[in-house]
């Protein structure tokens, strides 16, 4: 678990890399091709050779994206994802007329073999089993540990009464969080594991959360909640309720939100169907009662500043879409270059991202955004100084190499 915080940041144990790299052990290859340039979208492959692991095959290929070039890392599936989905759509330098696996065989031939199989000459179907066997595999490891053996732990907890609720607030540029309230009902408090702390008594509460469409998990998360009260708050507490809300920020497919409440004496699960949730430009009231609220971490306050800077974009406020990123998020800016560059706003992605160029020493994605961008105007010699830029970030790269010399034939 230390390893995957240290690897995928914080929250990296919840996170799809998270959990195999503590399931299966660390890979015996892993090659990342976030450096791909312009030519994919951010992934990595890992490869487990001669593997004894139970329900696995020997030798298998992982592969992790990044969704549309942005979001966290998600486990890709051939039948669910498709090889396109590794690839950038409408990037500036692509290989005009190549298959999605010509592309991909392109910027490293073992990605390409394992986009066709998973596991090597296994073909859809050997794919298609390794994927479902990762998917159960915590559950078929601990039913294998049990099974014919004495169970010689177990815990029991006492159910709490509690309410779950949730709805889609928008915030003054569209962009929609889900606003969550999980309530305890008046005197489910005393159920709770008390400890006195000098003239106060004190709860530890762990509150786990899930989102996905109900077939697959998108995010997980984990706090650690403290309810902290004196004498006369506790007594009161037994004719009200305690409630913790939370917000997460909303993508289109999940359908589902389930959260866990664990106490050393408690717990409480609930899940809501999101596509009932009511949408308000407000969020729901706090009740009465205690309330603990979560705030979003600063990982999730990012990803909040670039979902509003590109709805700010979308709606032709360009620079104050800009404002809202950090200076320091390289991907949030790509994101947004992407959506200008989609869009045909070649004059805006110049005059907004081309004085920020200093800032995106290490990326050769933003200097052939520029490029293309600068070319598509008719400024040829922009558009050469963009690509030499990228080029030299990126030695090697075809495609950058093309889009140059094609720049240099137009001159």
């Amino acid at each position: 678990m230390e390893a995957s915080e240290r690897l995928f940041g914080p929250g990296g144990r919840h996170s799809e890399r998270g959990r195999l790299w503590q399931q299966l052990g660390p890979p015996d290859f892993r090659e990342d091709f976030a450096r791909a340039g312009h030519r994919s979208v951010p992934m990595e492959l890992w490869h487990y050779v001669g593997s004894d692991t139970p329900f696995l095959p020997s030798t298998f290929y992982v592969i992790f994206f990044r969704r549309n070039g942005v979001g966290p890392f998600e486990l890709w599936s051939p039948e669910t994802d498709g090889i396109a989905a590794l690839l950038p759509s409408d990037e500036p330098g692509s290989s005009v007329g190549a298959s999605p696996v010509d592309a991909l065989a392109d910027i490293d031939p073992e990605l390409a073999t394992a986009a066709v199989d998973l596991v090597p000459g296994g073909g859809a179907s050997a794919s298609r089993a390794l994927l479902a066997d990762l998917d159960g595999f915590a559950e078929r490891m601990e039913t294998m540990r049990v099974f014919g053996e004495r169970v010689v732990t177990h815990a029991t907890a006492r159910t709490l009464m509690g309410r779950l609720s949730a709805s889609v607030e928008l915030d003054d540029v569209g962009v929609a969080e889900i606003i969550y309230w999980l309530r305890l009902l008046p005197g489910q408090s005393e159920r709770l594991g008390w400890e006195r702390s000098g003239a106060r008594w004190r709860s530890k509460l762990t509150v786990m959360g899930r989102l996905g469409d109900g077939a697959r998990e998108r995010e997980r998360w984990e706090d650690e909640l403290w309810l902290d009260v004196s004498d006369d708050e506790r007594e009161r507490l037994a004719d009200t309720a305690v409630s913790i809300r939370g917000r997460k920020l909303w993508i289109r497919d999940d359908r589902v939100l389930s959260l866990a409440l664990l106490n050393t004496e408690a717990s409480v699960f609930a899940t809501v169907d999101l596509s009932e949730a009511e949408t308000e430009p407000g969020g729901e009231q706090a009740p009465a009662g205690r309330v603990l609220s979560r705030e979003r971490t600063p990982e999730e306050q990012d990803r909040y500043r670039l979902a509003r800077g590109l709805a700010l974009v979308e709606k032709g406020e360009i620079a104050a879409g800009i404002g809202e990123l950090s200076p320091s998020d390289v991907g949030a800016h790509l994101a947004v270059a992407r959506t200008l560059y989609a869009s045909g706003r070649f004059d805006a992605l110049l005059a907004q991202l081309g004085p920020l160029s200093a800032r995106f020493r290490s990326e050769p994605d933003m200097f052939v955004l520029l490029g293309a961008a600068a070319e598509a105007s008719g400024r040829v010699q922009a558009s050469l100084a963009y690509y030499e830029t990228a080029l030299a970030l990126s030695p090697g790269n075809a495609g950058i190499a093309e889009a140059l010399e094609r720049a240099r034939a137009r001159k």
